[in-house]
């Protein structure tokens, strides 16, 4: 019993010495956002002007493939690519939905709600995987 004691006081030691906060809450899991369910049908209700043919400035967001192959503008060089895996910051598309680049998208409005930033914001963290 005294061996469990002082294992016990043992990794509390390490715990408080390195402090516990570096470890994350284990129960909170970020749900993997779906390109296919989540991101594709906001572009769809969203983004007319993109998924006409021609599509406006290039940027075709009728697919997966498509967005992810964007060419770049020699009038916004900061144009492609539009998603960076893992930078939201620093993704056109990002900033545009945001308002960080001007105009603001979708053009005139209305613009995307918080919730949906945030989606487009995880999925961009997490990879933007074609999912």
């Amino acid at each position: 019993m005294k061996n469990i004691s002082y294992i016990s006081l043992a990794l509390l030691a390490i715990l408080n010495l390195y402090g516990c906060e570096d470890i994350g809450d284990p129960l909170v899991v970020t749900p993997q956002i779906s390109y296919s369910s989540q991101i594709q049908p906001i572009f769809n209700q969203s983004c007319s002007c993109h998924l006409a043919t021609p599509p406006q400035n290039n940027m075709n967001l009728s697919s997966y493939a498509t967005l992810m192959a964007v060419p770049p503008d020699p009038q916004a060089p900061d144009h492609a690519p539009v998603v960076i895996p893992g930078e939201p910051d620093s993704s056109y598309l990002y900033r545009e939905l945001t308002g960080d680049i001007t105009p603001r998208m979708p053009f005139g409005g209305p613009y995307l709600t918080d919730e949906q930033i945030n989606l487009f914001r995880q999925w961009i963290e997490q990879g933007a995987l074609n999912n």
